[in-house]
């Protein structure tokens, strides 16, 4: 098995941008003390957008948040009717330019994740890349990203754990990460390697 890679020289931790985070809190009509959420995926069904949304309105009881979620898709109108007018959740369009997007994601404060199916979560390994620790459901690719202090898991599909999980970053002091995040050329050469090892291997048994 080979991890996937994101894209190189793009993330960072130095995209994070203080003002940028300013004004998404203040999209969220919260000050700059708040906690900034991020989503980011399409607006469907198995992203689990709703259970996010009821997990941070949960959490939002005992500290402030807001949330921006990325993403466009056939869920829009289901997603807009779990925010329920809630001033501090927003959903934005998808950022195309890649270093505004890489911006937006250092500027948050954690990537949350709902879903549990995914085989390698490009999201969080973004967000990982650019220091950002990530909430992600303790089954499926997602989990892997929260391994060596890259963030915490929860119990999938259960927005309960996930409020518990929130609140427990705020324990954490929302600790940036440091994990070194591989890129697809990285990702590549070791599956050209792996390949190489197979042929070898074949060879030598003929």
């Amino acid at each position: 098995l080979q991890p996937m890679g994101i894209e190189e020289g793009v993330f960072s931790p130095a995209n994070r941008d203080p003002e940028l985070r300013r004004r998404l809190l203040e999209l969220c009509d919260l000050p700059e003390s708040a906690h900034l959420l991020l989503g980011v995926g399409r607006l469907s069904a198995e992203k689990r957008w709703p259970l996010v949304i009821d997990a941070v309105v949960a959490a939002s009881q005992h500290l402030p948040l807001g949330l921006v979620l990325l993403g466009a898709g056939k869920q829009l109108r289901t997603i807009t009717k779990a925010i329920g007018g809630n001033p501090h959740i927003r959903v934005l369009k998808p950022e195309r330019d890649r270093a505004r997007f890489a911006a937006i994601v250092a500027s948050a404060d954690a990537l949350v994740h709902g879903c549990e199916a995914e085989t390698f979560c490009l999201s969080a390994a973004e967000a990982r890349a650019n220091g950002v620790p990530v909430i992600v459901p303790d089954r499926g690719g997602a989990a892997d990203h929260a391994a060596n202090g890259g963030g915490v898991t929860y119990a999938a599909v259960d927005p309960v754990s996930l409020a518990e999980a929130i609140l427990q970053m705020e324990a954490l002091q929302w600790r940036r990460t440091n994990v070194p995040v591989r890129t697809m050329r990285q990702h590549f050469a070791a599956l050209f390697d792996h390949y190489a090892g197979i042929v070898a291997a074949k060879g030598k048994s003929h």
